[in-house]
């Protein structure tokens, strides 16, 4: 069963992470903080540690050090099944769909628990029966504008369709903290806006998310916050406008 949502205004809290393999130190002490229903945006160079402290988090690396608490709780030795049940979900830079299930079919085998995600305030509270899941799958895929798609098999799909279907099953599954690496990556303009709309739209509604993105000047204007990684170490944070005149960002990050 999942435990009662955490009233605080902090979603999630890495805490002096730090993670080495071989000897190479991936992550050392990072420190960040998630507020409820704000987007993050987390930036550095190739090889900075940010696929390294989404691992962290969704519980797929285990930290040598330091903590992860989302909801005020310790989740840091957590499988990513775990993890997954309490509310946090991730998308991934390439799509992992079922490729030969319809889109209708992905959202629904996704539904993990009921939950007390934020698509219970967007349909106003929800299925008891089994047989509601499909209306939920059919809502979903009407906010994400491949309704028409419903009955094709997630093969047909572009990459950018790809990436709002990676949205809906996340959905789906009742999330609160949704993690997406480079979700425009490969994207048509069209597609991306429509899914910067979308997480837009998600953000009002209560989502927390942390974006992983290199396409800057997408994004910058939809954040909150952006922290920004440079050998496995917080260098920056604080508002897009802030961050991204800081001279060390520019020195390590954008090569100025």
């Amino acid at each position: 069963m999942r435990p009662a949502r955490y009233a605080g205004n902090e979603l999630l809290k890495v805490d002096k992470v730090s993670k080495q393999f071989e000897g190479v130190r991936a992550l050392d002490e990072v420190t960040l903080s998630l507020k409820r229903g704000d987007i993050t945006l987390l930036i550095g160079p190739n090889g900075s540690g940010k696929s390294t402290l989404i691992g962290v988090i969704t519980g797929f690396h285990r930290a040598d050090s330091g903590r992860v608490l989302f909801r005020g709780e310790d989740i840091t030795a957590l499988p990513p099944h775990a993890i997954y049940g309490l509310g946090i979900a991730r998308t991934f830079q390439i799509p992992r769909p079922l490729k030969r299930l319809t889109l209708l079919e992905n959202l629904m085998i996704a539904r993990a628990t009921p939950g007390e995600g934020i698509l219970r305030g967007f349909m106003g509270g929800w299925f008891e029966k089994e047989g509601e899941i499909a209306e939920r799958a059919f809502k979903l895929l009407e906010f994400l504008n491949l309704e028409h798609l419903w009955d094709h098999p997630a093969s047909d799909l572009s990459g950018g369709q790809l990436k709002l279907l990676e949205v809906g099953r996340a959905l789906m599954s009742g999330v609160e903290l949704l993690i997406m690496d480079e979700p425009f990556a490969g994207v048509a303009p069209g597609l991306s806006g429509r899914l910067l709309d979308r997480l837009r739209e998600l953000k009002r509604l209560g989502l927390t998310i942390l974006l992983i993105e290199h396409r800057l000047d997408l994004v910058v204007s939809y954040v909150d916050r952006v922290y920004v990684l440079a050998d496995g170490k917080v260098i920056a944070e604080g508002s897009a406008g802030d961050v991204l005149k800081n001279p060390d960002v520019a020195e390590v990050y954008l090569g100025a």
